[in-house]
């Protein structure tokens, strides 16, 4: 990475793990260097980590009463984010020039679910299945949703290749 910024504060609330970066302050990170980089000619490579909707979930205030859940509340703030970041980077660069993978790190048990609370101590569905999620640079004819095929964090990178055009080495 030519720009790489991991500023973690210290956490206020003890509750917390305290690796948590809001994804608000991400995103302000990122929109800010996009101001900033003047080349719109070369390409550029964005890595955003959010922390939000993750155990114990803990939204902003004003999301709460307008979700069924915590979780889908910090969804919705995450998703927020993004598009704001989306929006800045397609102002900059265009819509058609994007390519944009969204994938999660697992999923989350609630409410006791097989035994556990959250996550990180059994590999049963809820935790095990993600989302991974891919919009081309260049909108398909029609969207494609495979919802029974099996992927994993590995499928990154030959799945970012074909969307830029490129075939990736057989020996990964």
């Amino acid at each position: 990475f030519d720009v790489y910024s991991d500023e973690i504060p210290v956490a206020l609330n003890k509750q917390r793990w305290g690796q948590e970066r809001k994804a608000d302050a991400v995103a302000n990170d990122i929109i800010q260097w996009l101001n900033q980089d003047a080349s719109v000619e070369k390409p550029v490579f964005i890595w955003a980590h959010f922390y939000d909707p993750h155990y114990p979930h803990e939204p902003p205030d004003e999301l709460k009463p307008k979700f069924p859940t915590l979780y889908d509340a910090e969804i919705a703030f995450m998703d927020q984010q993004i598009d704001r970041i989306l929006s800045a980077a397609e102002a900059k660069y265009g819509a058609d020039n994007i390519a944009v993978i969204a994938i999660a790190d697992h999923g989350e048990a609630f409410n006791g679910e097989h035994s556990e609370e959250s996550h990180g101590l059994f590999l049963f569905e809820p935790t095990m299945r993600i989302p991974f999620i891919v919009r081309p640079p260049k909108a398909l004819k029609s969207p494609m949703r495979e919802k029974d095929l099996a992927v994993s964090g590995v499928d990154v990178l030959p799945t970012a290749l074909g969307v830029l055009g490129f075939q990736a080495p057989t020996d990964i």
